[in-house]
């Protein structure tokens, strides 16, 4: 556990990783094997910056959010909304501790994942004649409300903070 007092978290598991199974090859091997986590995780960062400005494109095109994030920029891509994504994630990043933003973040997740689940209900009960899906969902509804239930149920056991977030955001 990289030296840590017991119960104490790891905060450089990769390295740490590194330095036990490479440790015939001293801190070389906790170096490399550190610079490709740092660029992998720089890889998922931009990744999730593109494709989280999708969400207010997609938005603005249904006029739910300001037109500003419909504009398409010079690269056929939406700039002002990668912009404004990427402003956002720096100033969480900067104002709030790492463990709340995971947090929220999985929390996020969560309400996500529980809206899908009750949509695959709702667009199966609502007889869309476009509505095709390529799949079957076993044991429907039973399936997506367990789905449901677990998700919201995982929530719960967060932090009154993540809770409040969760509220907050599916009131937005």
């Amino acid at each position: 556990s990289g030296g840590n007092p017991p119960g104490t978290p790891d905060l450089t598991p990769v390295a740490s990783a590194a330095s036990a199974m490479l440790s015939s090859h001293g801190s070389i091997g906790a170096l490399i094997l550190s610079i490709a986590a740092l660029l992998a995780f720089s890889s998922v960062a931009n990744a999730g910056i593109m494709s989280a400005s999708r969400y207010p494109l997609a938005m603005a095109r249904d006029h739910l959010v300001p037109t500003v994030f419909r504009r398409i920029g010079r690269f056929n891509t939406p700039t002002n909304a990668i912009l404004i994504t990427a402003a956002i994630i720096i100033l969480q990043i900067a104002l709030l501790d790492p463990l709340v933003i995971a947090k929220y973040a999985g929390t996020t997740m969560m309400i996500l994942f529980a809206l899908l689940c009750i949509a695959v209900i709702v667009m199966r009960e609502s007889r869309i004649h476009s509505y095709d899906p390529g799949f079957k969902a076993p044991f429907y509804p039973w399936i997506p409300l367990l789905g449901f239930t677990l998700c919201i149920g995982v929530i719960g056991f967060l932090k009154w903070e993540a809770s409040v977030f969760a509220i907050g955001l599916v009131l937005l």
